[in-house]
């Protein structure tokens, strides 16, 4: 019976760097053998990988057992990357201090001709204008930024003697760092981002997009798909994008540019056993329930289903009446929905459709927050619903409304007259309360915004909750005292 594998419900950030070379320097090395498009020899692997952090309030800790960013790094250690070419900051080794350090002197040892990897796991988050991400290291809080995407290529391009970068993400918002290298000017190096979300959305839990790449570079025959014998870049991009698509209803990003080709060979692939289905997604009954994964080998009539989310431990050899097309959940193009987002409901509508997976612009917000949402986050709005157009919001809601010089306010919802909001701006005298309009009120997507704190003041704690940040302060306001 498939025991469920427990993961946190919270967002995790994963982000994988990894370099591979299909450039003329690697292609003439008379060291790069084995039919390999990159040398692992010549390869230096820059590995952050964090599952807990000093802030547990904000930032929730994984499950260490069976980690799979140590599986990858063991499969780059098996494929011949010398071991004082590699660098593994783990936990509480990873504060941003010691990663950005790090990082910069690990890329001066290279020499022209080398490739870089570089990886991270753990939790993502942007700024509260949606406009700069970063990777959370073990020690970020309120005074102290994680590592932000954007310097990974910039220290590359600074740092780096060598020729080739590959980023790979599996993490909240890793597609920024797509995004980043369409940013740089006349690159020096060439890169081949991989990543597991889109850059504006949230990414999976599970260890979906890290166990893709696991099975790329070393060679499974499920990920040979022209049954040629090698796994190239096209491959991994191909599956992993299925994987994703499928096991999570998530959109995942890639991208290549200068010497990189999608043809780079990355793995010779293992012996198959040839069997028709290999590789095929499908839902498997078991345990009373149906579970999606897919077909890693096949024998005797029987399928052996590598379920997303499990441990391979859970692996098991099941028979064709217990194996079904997965049932998609799709919402039409131009749909008006509601989308859940961190806990809050938003209404939008529906751009794009992927699978499972549909790309949202959120009413009363800038295209910069359009994202892949998968269907488990939305609700359809009905006609009816549309036509009545009730007011969406309650007394003691906390919002952000619109002030008459279009500025959006933290505000808290004090009262509801004649179809209006009459709304308190934090931070503002009672004075200065009004009445708005529907379209001048939305959710906030500020995570803090609203969450209960303790605060001290002349050595006795009080119950308060987070209202606003300012210049590096935290505006607080006191539960069962005034504004």
């Amino acid at each position: 019976m498939l025991k469920k594998m427990l993961v946190t419900a919270l967002i995790v950030m994963t982000l994988t760097s990894v370099g591979l070379s299909q450039s003329s320097r690697v292609k003439q090395n008379p060291e790069n053998q084995n039919g390999l498009s990159w040398n692992p020899s010549k390869t230096w692997v820059f590995f952050v990988g964090l599952l807990e952090w000093q802030d547990k309030s904000r930032f929730s800790s994984f499950p260490q057992k069976n980690r799979r960013d140590e599986v990858l790094l063991n499969v780059f250690r098996q494929k011949g990357v010398p071991e004082n070419r590699i660098v593994f900051l783990k936990d509480e080794q990873a504060t941003t201090a010691k990663v950005k350090e790090t990082f910069a002197k690990f890329l001066q040892q290279a020499k022209d001709g080398d490739t870089v990897i570089v990886y991270f796991c753990g939790h993502g988050y942007k700024t509260n204008n949606n406009q700069t991400t970063f990777l959370a290291t073990y020690d970020v809080g309120n005074k102290n930024e994680g590592w932000r995407t954007a310097a990974i290529p910039q220290d590359i391009e600074k740092h780096f003697r060598g020729s080739n970068a590959i980023l790979m993400a599996d993490n909240c918002y890793s597609g920024a760092l797509s995004e980043d290298v369409k940013a740089l000017t006349n690159p020096r190096v060439s890169y081949a981002v991989m990543a597991s979300a889109h850059f504006n959305s949230f990414s999976t839990g599970n260890w979906t997009f890290t166990e893709s790449l696991i099975y790329g570079f070393r060679g499974e025959s499920f990920f040979d798909d022209n049954a040629d014998g090698k796994v190239t870049l096209a491959e991994v991009r191909a599956n992993a994008e299925e994987d994703m698509l499928f096991g999570e209803e998530q959109v995942a990003s890639f991208e290549f540019n200068g010497n990189f080709s999608p043809n780079s060979v990355i793995s010779l692939a293992n012996k198959s056993s040839g069997g028709q289905r290999i590789g095929e997604h499908v839902e498997a009954f078991s345990g009373g329930g149906w579970y999606r994964g897919f077909i890693r080998d096949e024998k005797d009539g029987k399928f052996q289903i590598r379920y997303y989310g499990y441990e391979e431990s859970d692996d098991e050899w099941l028979t064709s009446d217990k194996i079904r097309q997965a049932q998609i959940k799709q919402y039409p193009v131009g749909s008006a929905v509601n989308v859940n987002w961190v806990g809050k409901w938003f209404t939008g509508k529906v751009l794009a459709v992927k699978g499972s997976s549909h790309y949202i612009t959120f009413d009363g917000f800038g295209k910069e927050w359009d994202e892949w949402t998968p269907s488990s986050r939305i609700k359809p709005i009905s006609a009816a619903s549309l036509e009545k157009s009730e007011l969406r919001f309650k007394v003691g809601d906390l919002v952000e409304a619109r002030d008459s010089r279009k500025q959006w306010y933290k505000s808290k919802i004090i009262g509801i007259e004649n179809g209006k909001y009459k709304v308190h701006y934090f931070g503002w005298a009672d004075s200065w309360d009004e009445l708005v309009t529907a379209d001048r009120i939305r959710n906030s997507t500020d995570y803090d915004f609203g969450r209960e704190v303790e605060v001290i003041q002349n050595g006795t704690w009080y119950r308060a909750i987070l209202v606003d940040s300012r210049n590096g302060e935290r505006l607080v306001s006191y539960i069962g005292y005034n504004e």
